[in-house]
């Protein structure tokens, strides 16, 4: 089976599940294995990730019936921060009004986790234009270069082409994907870059803090 931290990937990688894959590379990316990571550009920063894709979601009126707690329900789905606020309220959710939850609420839970992958990744917008998606992200090639050689797929790696002058990512043809296609691979690709990201600058923190020239995680 091939390093997850290699472009090319072979083996029970390509089955894993997103979630699975992420925690991966906690246990793979490190300054010293990697160490262009230390040149790396930071990505930017944006205060909000705007997302327009054509998925059906919301809170059915059948599911949450009462006007006033659905409202409250948008509210705090709306203003999670994290993941760990949004799997709380997603729980929380479940046990108040029920489990499995209507596939529309689910979707509204995963754009709700794609803004907050997508803010942490400097991330302004993702809009479907048929037939591709659009990414204004301002993210350096070599960055970017980086975070999609952890995705395993190489068609997915190649749907990937950057506008560095005008910032902007186009994600070849998956504007033909149904919405709900498009939400999954979506999903599974920020989740997968967001956890890379930190990892990274965790590792550097680690480094930079480091009272010792060298040091990251080398041993003699």
């Amino acid at each position: 089976m091939g390093s997850v931290l290699g472009v090319e990937q072979s083996g029970k990688a390509t089955t894993m599940e997103p979630a699975d894959f992420a925690r991966m590379l906690a246990e793979e990316i490190s300054l010293a294995k990697q160490p262009e990571l230390r040149v790396l550009p930071p990505l930017p920063e944006v205060a909000v990730t705007e997302i327009f894709l054509p998925v059906d979601s919301h809170i059915p009126r059948d599911y949450v019936t009462d006007d006033h707690l659905r409202l409250e329900v948008y509210f705090q789905l709306a203003n999670a921060d994290n993941e760990d606020d949004l799997q709380e309220l997603t729980e929380r959710i479940g046990k108040l009004w029920g489990t499995p939850m209507p596939l529309k609420m689910v979707q509204f839970i995963n754009l709700i986790e794609m803004k907050i992958y997508g803010k942490s990744l400097g991330i302004s917008k993702i809009v479907a234009d048929k037939p591709h998606i659009l990414m204004d992200w301002d993210v350096a090639a070599r960055t970017l270069q980086f975070l999609t050689s952890f995705l395993v797929d190489e068609r997915d790696r190649d749907r990937f082409s950057i506008d560095s002058e005008n910032g902007q990512i186009t994600l070849r043809g998956m504007g033909l994907l149904a919405g709900d296609a498009q939400v999954a691979k979506l999903r599974s690709w920020l989740q997968i870059f967001d956890r890379c990201n930190r990892e990274m600058r965790e590792a550097e923190s680690r480094t930079a803090s480091s009272p010792f020239p060298g040091a990251g995680g080398q041993s003699s």
